[in-house]
């Protein structure tokens, strides 16, 4: 494995280091601690030793089981009011904040500028019997003088929710804003549930008895079984459609990609050398599958080999000089992957905005950032509508 493919897989564990070591330091060793010493026994005068009484436990459970129940009630009811509430505040910032979504971040927020003790005593002032909120309730004859709101389980619960409301809503906010809104759309058109996933199921399992060689009939069907997490009934259809029709590269290629997902990419090498390649078309799928799975095995200097070895065959595949030129770039060996981009753009083996981002790629990986800049920007004007395009200049802008 070459130096910059480790260094890329450490990465994300430096990373992540900090935070480990402040959860072990803050966390971790006090609840230890605490632990340890709740299973010590002893006096204040002889003092305490480590003897692993676990009976205090049972002990504890024993004298205070209905306050241990009554608190476990009140943390599951506060859980699910937040997750009520939280739920539509999120997806209603995400999707329908707007220009407003930072303010309404901040205003959500807010709160934690004030310490947790002075807005807990806040709200018993307010709730007290005296208080703003029963003392107007009174004077407007809706409340009895025998209400009472503190120290009910009503107000605990509130108390509850108040107080960790803003760590469910920031959560789930974060995972609604990763969500592609074109996923949404898209959904829409591929069927939005399961039910309807399985009436197409039933559809498509008519028309594919009547043509099992039908290519577009297997894409779809396969499709709708692996929407509703029928892998294995996915990849028993596609190796089938395989031997319905063996000249069939979709075919064959959706087959490989399910395999190497089940199975791993050395069932993808042991499919493709049990059916060789025989005419131009197989050559070219059989070498892309093939370099994808030694890639996929972190044999990247194997997979390279692979499509040199296809292009020889095969020196005019735009496709493989594109893929190539991809895998180079990604180990690290930009000038040969820049040979091979300029090969493909002259053989028009991609298309145009997937040559300038990759342009870009390489010129990032050199330094050269304004290159790279004006690269993706003429991508995007060719492609205004490719989303990836736009997050990659966005992460191209903080990396300059």
């Amino acid at each position: 494995m070459s130096a910059r493919r480790i260094r890329s897989r450490l990465t994300p564990y430096a990373l992540v280091l900090p935070g480990w070591l402040w959860l072990v330091i803050f966390f971790v060793v006090p609840t230890v601690s605490m632990l340890s010493v709740s299973t010590m026994t002893g006096n204040d005068l002889d003092g305490f030793k480590q003897t692993f009484h676990v009976s205090t436990y049972k002990d504890a459970w024993t004298q205070y089981h209905t306050q241990i129940i009554r608190s476990l009630e009140y943390g599951l009811a506060a859980t699910i009011i937040c997750i009520l509430i939280a739920y539509p505040v999120a997806y209603w910032i995400t999707f329908r904040g707007g220009k407003y979504k930072s303010t309404l971040l901040f205003l959500l927020l807010l709160p934690f500028f004030v310490s947790f003790v002075i807005r807990t005593q806040s709200w018993q002032f307010m709730l007290d019997d005296h208080g703003m909120v029963l003392g107007l309730l009174r004077d407007l004859h809706l409340a009895g003088d025998n209400t009472q709101i503190l120290q009910t389980s009503t107000a605990v619960v509130g108390g509850l929710v108040y107080n960790f409301l803003p760590f469910m809503v920031l959560p789930i906010y974060v995972a609604l804003e990763r969500v592609d809104p074109a996923l949404l759309e898209a959904s829409g058109d591929l069927y939005a549930n399961k039910g309807d996933h399985k009436k197409a199921i039933m559809y498509l399992e008519r028309a594919h008895s009547l043509e099992p060689a039908n290519d577009n009939i297997v894409f779809f069907y396969s499709e709708q079984l692996h929407a509703i997490g029928a892998l294995e009934s996915e990849l028993a259809l596609l190796r089938d459609a395989t031997k319905e029709n063996p000249t069939s590269e979709q075919t064959w290629v959706m087959y490989l990609v399910a395999l190497g997902t089940r199975r791993g990419p050395d069932s993808v090498l042991a499919e493709l050398a049990r059916v060789p390649a025989h005419d131009s078309t197989s050559l070219n799928w059989h070498a892309v599958m093939r370099g994808e799975a030694f890639w996929n095995k972190d044999l990247p200097d194997s997979a390279i080999a692979t499509y040199r070895a296809a292009l020889v065959r095969q020196p005019h595949s735009g496709n493989l000089h594109y893929l190539l030129a991809n895998m180079l770039r990604q180990t690290g060996k930009l000038p040969e992957a820049a040979a091979e981009l300029a090969i493909t753009d002259s053989l028009k083996g991609a298309r145009p905005e997937a040559l300038l981002r990759m342009h870009s790629e390489i010129a990032l990986a050199r330094g050269d950032s304004a290159a790279a800049r004006t690269a993706i920007a003429k991508a995007i004007r060719l492609a205004p509508l490719d989303s990836s395009l736009v997050v990659f200049q966005k992460t191209l802008g903080r990396a300059s």
